[in-house]
C-alpha cells in the first residue's frame, strides 16, 4: 500500500531508466495510477525501486503467475532483505545455485518413468466414475448474455471473538485453518448441490525437496480432492477408506521418500494436542433434538463405545440405526415392526435395528423383542 503524501516528486529507478513522476495526494487512486502508468510494465516480470525525497522508498515487484507462485514471492522478499543486509554490512552474500531448469529436467525425466505410469493409473482409478461437475445454484439459470466471469475480491473482517473460536477449535482438534474452511466449504457445496460425492480443486505447494524450496518459479499444482462421505459413515468406515487411500498414496511416493526427494518435517510437540477422553455422560442420547443430530452422535460413537438410552430403568445401547421420516413424540417409541422400532425426535425419528442390552452382546431387534415383548409407547430417558 502507498501512503498518501503531499505533492512532490517520486523517483522511479528501473534496470534501464530513471524517471521522475509527479504524484498528487488528493488523487483517490494514487496507488492504481502509479502502478498502471509507471511502475508496472507488460513483461512477465518487472522490478522497480522508488525513492521519496525524505529518503524512504520501497520495491515494486510485478511478476506473472505463469512463472511464479506465493512461495516464490517469499523467496524474492527474502533475497532482497539478504542483499540489502549484505551491502549495508559489507558482507558477501551466498549465491543460490538452485535453478528452475533443474526442476524442468526432473519433470521431463519423471514423465518418461515407470513411476509416472503408476501415478497416472492411481489418479485414473481415483477419479473413475467421477461425479458430474458441480454448479453453484446462482449460475444455473437467468444468466445474462453479457455475463462476465471476471473474478472480484471481497474482504470480510471477522470478529476477533469468532477468530479465537476458530483457532481454539483447530488447536483442540489438531487441524489447520485451511482444513476447517475446506470442511465447511465441502459441507456447503454438498448441501446446495444435494450431493455427497464431488470434487474440489485443492492447490498444493508441490515442492518436495530442499532444492525446490529454494528455487524461484511456478511449482504449485491443483490436486482434485474427491469428497465422498456416505450417510452411514462412522470413524471405523472412514478410517478404512483413508487406510486404503493412504496405502495407495504411499506406494506412489515411496521411491521419492527412499531417495530423499521428499523431506520430512519434525513435529513440533509444543503444538501437539490430544483428543479429550469421552465421558460416560457424552454417551447418553438426547432425543429432544433433530433426528440428524441424534444420528450424527450415533456415528461419532460407533462402533465403540456406542450411544445409550434408558428404558424401564435399564441401560441400552444402539448398535445399528438409520434416519426415519416418521413424526411423533420425542423420546418415545412411536412405531415398531418385527425387526425394528422407531424413536421419535424433535423432528423426524430414528429407526433402530440392532441393540445392546447392558451386560450382553449386540443383538438384532428381532431377537431382543422375542424375549422383551412389545416396545410401542415406551418413553426413553
Amino acid at each position: 500500500m502507498f501512503k498518501r503524501r503531499k505533492d512532490y516528486i517520486v523517483t522511479i529507478i528501473a534496470n534501464n531508466y530513471k524517471q521522475d513522476v509527479q504524484v498528487k495526494a488528493e488523487d483517490k487512486k494514487i496507488a492504481e495510477n502509479m502502478v498502471d502508468n509507471v511502475l508496472l510494465g507488460t513483461d512477465l516480470f518487472d522490478f522497480k525501486i522508488f525513492k521519496y525525497p525524505d529518503s524512504t522508498g520501497g520495491v515494486v515487484v510485478n511478476i506473472h503467475h505463469l512463472i511464479s507462485d506465493s512461495w516464490t514471492l517469499g523467496l524474492i522478499a527474502k533475497n532482497i532483505i539478504k542483499k540489502y543486509y549484505s551491502i549495508s554490512h559489507n558482507i558477501p552474500m551466498e549465491t543460490n545455485k538452485a535453478s528452475y531448469i533443474d526442476y524442468i529436467n526432473y519433470e521431463q525425466k519423471y514423465l518418461s518413468s515407470n513411476k509416472f505410469q503408476k501415478d497416472k493409473e492411481f489418479w485414473q482409478n481415483y477419479l473413475e466414475n467421477r461425479p458430474d461437475s458441480i454448479t453453484m445454484p446462482t449460475f444455473k439459470k437467468n444468466i445474462k448474455q453479457n455475463f462476465s466471469y471476471k473474478a472480484k475480491r471481497k474482504i470480510l473482517h471477522l470478529p476477533s471473538s469468532l477468530i479465537k473460536k476458530m483457532n481454539d477449535f483447530c488447536h483442540t482438534h489438531n487441524v489447520s485453518l485451511f482444513n476447517l474452511f475446506m470442511a465447511v466449504y465441502s459441507i456447503y457445496i454438498g448441501r446446495v448441490n444435494h450431493s455427497n460425492d464431488f470434487i474440489l480443486g485443492t492447490p498444493i505447494l508441490n515442492r518436495t525437496s530442499v532444492s525446490q524450496k529454494n528455487t524461484m518459479g511456478m511449482f504449485i499444482n491443483t490436486v482434485p480432492a474427491r469428497i465422498k462421505i456416505e450417510d452411514n459413515d462412522n470413524i471405523e468406515i472412514l478410517s478404512d477408506k483413508l487406510s486404503v487411500l493412504g496405502s495407495k498414496m504411499i506406494v506412489n511416493y515411496l521411491e521419492d521418500i527412499i531417495n530423499g526427494k521428499i523431506v520430512g518435517v519434525k513435529q513440533d510437540n509444543d503444538k501437539a494436542t490430544f483428543a479429550r477422553i469421552i465421558k460416560r455422560s457424552d454417551e447418553h442420547l438426547d432425543f429432544n433434538v433433530s433426528n440428524r443430530d441424534v444420528y450424527n452422535k450415533f456415528r461419532a460413537l460407533s462402533p465403540n463405545p456406542l450411544p445409550n438410552f434408558i428404558m424401564d430403568d435399564a441401560e441400552f445401547k444402539i448398535a445399528e440405526c438409520q434416519l426415519c421420516d416418521e413424526e411423533g413424540n420425542a423420546s418415545e417409541i412411536i412405531s415398531e415392526g418385527k425387526d425394528y422400532f422407531v424413536i421419535g425426535c424433535a423432528s423426524g425419528s430414528i429407526k433402530v435395528t440392532k441393540i445392546k442390552p447392558s451386560g450382553k452382546n449386540v443383538m438384532s431387534v428381532r431377537d431382543f423383542k422375542n424375549g422383551y415383548g412389545s416396545l410401542l409407547g415406551k418413553v426413553l430417558k
